[in-house]
């Protein structure tokens, strides 16, 4: 299993940076994951309602805590089962801030205090996933690929990597968006039809997914 030289520290800021520019897709996406519309259509919306940077100081801090949390325990456990339970537990601290960000986004105000862990579920077992996709793709995909420019081939595995995730958990980030939202739904033929809605937000996510994915991997130093 390969390893990460870069510091976790660089890694935050890095996703910190990230984060300020890619924000705007990132609020299409839970945009879309609540309504049923296309990209185009969405954008036209939000630009006389949300808006495209609300909520973003929740995830300016979230995020690159959770990102140092993965690069850690990833240098410590590498992409076990153990390491993507820790993160994912580790997070619930965060993860307050994550339903902050999505609902102020969609409704202009704070959420409740009993709604901050709405969805928690949902999230704990996408990341738990993610954790394992996204590290052990890495790996295989580092081995199988031959690419010699050193950039492309982490570009080219990162790029992989991270769109199997969003296809494989697209689902659940649907039904966890709603959840923060406050859309309640019971485990019968209306839950079914939330879950297979799995392209609420999918085409958008893959084109976010493209550039965070082959980015970050390129700029993290393996060895």
């Amino acid at each position: 299993m390969p390893h990460i030289e870069m510091n976790p520290i660089y890694g935050s800021i890095l996703k910190g940076i990230e984060t300020i520019i890619l924000f705007p897709l990132q609020s299409i996406i839970h945009y879309q994951h609540v309504n049923s519309t296309g990209i185009f259509k969405s954008i036209q919306k939000m630009r006389y309602t949300t808006g495209f940077y609300r909520g973003i100081s929740f995830n300016l801090i979230a995020l690159p805590i959770n990102k140092y949390i993965d690069l850690k325990i990833y240098q410590s456990y590498n992409a076990s089962i153990i390491a993507a339970l820790l993160s994912s537990s580790l997070k619930i601290i965060t993860y307050p801030l994550n339903t902050c960000e999505v609902y102020y986004l969609l409704n202009n105000k704070l959420p409740k205090i009993n709604m901050l862990y709405n969805g928690f579920s949902f999230y704990y077992t996408s990341n738990s996933l993610s954790f394992l996709i996204w590290y052990n793709s890495l790996h295989f995909y580092n081995k199988h690929i031959t690419i010699k420019n050193y950039n492309l081939k982490n570009a080219t595995v990162g790029l992989i990597a991270g769109l199997s995730v969003d296809i494989i958990m697209n689902p659940l980030r649907v039904i966890k968006t709603n959840s923060q939202n406050n859309i309640n739904y019971s485990f019968n033929a209306d839950f079914i039809k939330l879950f297979f809605r799995s392209n609420q937000g999918l085409k958008m996510k893959l084109i976010l997914s493209c550039i965070q994915s082959s980015l970050f991997n390129t700029l993290i130093l393996w060895k």
